[in-house]
């Protein structure tokens, strides 16, 4: 009985939307290249990245920062973690 009082009132008063039509507000690319990757390595294939969201049309893409840098993994003794590299472009 709530099962069907559930389905009811789920198509009479819910909207079903499985692809919103409007843009997402915000882009997120992470990348992590493997540990003893340099960071010009690093860099070189974030510039890549930048280049692809420059192309974006100018009404799509207000602004974006780009972050490259290195990890290691906090559960592990830092000078025996292997460390990565990492990059970030945000829009």
């Amino acid at each position: 009985m709530v099962l069907l009082g559930s389905l009811w009132y789920a198509s009479n008063y819910m909207d079903f939307i499985l692809f919103p039509t409007e843009a997402a507000d915000r882009i997120l690319v992470e990348i992590e290249l493997p540990a003893g990757t340099s960071l010009l390595a690093t860099e070189e294939k974030v510039m890549e990245i930048n280049k692809i969201v420059t192309e974006l049309p100018e009404e799509e893409l207000e602004t974006f920062i780009s972050r490259i840098g290195q990890s290691s993994s906090i559960l592990k003794c830092p000078s025996t973690a292997p460390v990565t590299s990492k990059g970030v472009v945000i829009s």
